[in-house]
C-alpha cells in the first residue's frame, strides 16, 4: 500500500479477506485510529522554498553563503569558457559546465522540485529583463539629456550670430 491517495489501490482486495477479523478486534481499530496521518507533499510554490532561507539571511555574509554555490559555479564555468585558459571546449564539456552551474543555482535555491525550478527560472529571467529594461531607459535618458545639453549652446550661439 502506498500513502499516495491518487495511486490505484489494487492490493486492497487482499485485506478485504480479513475484514471480519479486523472488525472483531477492537485493539486494532484503536491502533489504526492512533496512527498519525501521513504527510503528502503538494509541490508548493517557489517562495515556499526560497523565502524562509533568504529571510534568515540578515547580513551580506549570510546572503553570500546562501548564494555561493550558484555564483561560484557560474563564475568557474564563465572563466573556463571566456578566460585566458586554453581549455578545449567540446560539446560534452560545455554541457557538463552548464550542468555544474545549474546544480549550483539549484542548490542555492534550496533544491526545489521541477515545477518550482521552472517558476524560479522564469522569475529570474523576468527580473533580469526588467533590470536590463530599466538600465536601457536610464542610458537612453542620459544620452538624450547629453545631446540636448550639447546642442542647446550651439543653438544659442547660432541665434546670437
Amino acid at each position: 500500500m502506498s500513502i499516495d491517495p491518487n495511486e490505484n489501490r489494487s492490493d486492497e482486495w487482499v485485506l478485504a479477506a480479513y475484514d471480519a477479523e479486523l472488525d472483531n478486534d477492537k485493539g486494532i481499530a484503536k491502533a489504526i485510529a492512533a496512527m498519525p496521518a501521513p504527510l503528502i507533499p503538494n509541490g508548493g510554490r517557489a517562495e515556499a522554498w526560497v523565502k524562509p532561507t533568504v529571510e534568515h539571511a540578515n547580513s551580506l555574509r549570510d546572503r553570500a553563503r546562501i548564494w555561493a554555490p550558484g555564483i561560484v559555479g557560474t563564475a568557474t564555468v564563465g572563466f573556463l569558457i571566456l578566460g585566458p585558459v586554453d581549455v578545449p571546449l567540446t560539446g560534452p564539456l560545455i554541457a557538463y559546465g552548464i550542468g555544474w552551474a545549474g546544480f549550483g543555482w539549484w542548490t542555492a535555491a534550496g533544491r526545489p522540485g521541477p515545477s518550482d525550478s521552472v517558476v524560479l527560472l522564469g522569475r529570474a529571467i523576468a527580473t533580469g529583463a526588467r533590470w536590463i529594461a530599466i538600465a536601457a531607459v536610464a542610458v537612453y535618458s542620459h544620452i538624450g539629456k547629453g545631446a540636448h545639453a550639447i546642442t542647446t549652446p550651439m543653438r544659442r550661439t547660432a541665434e546670437a550670430g
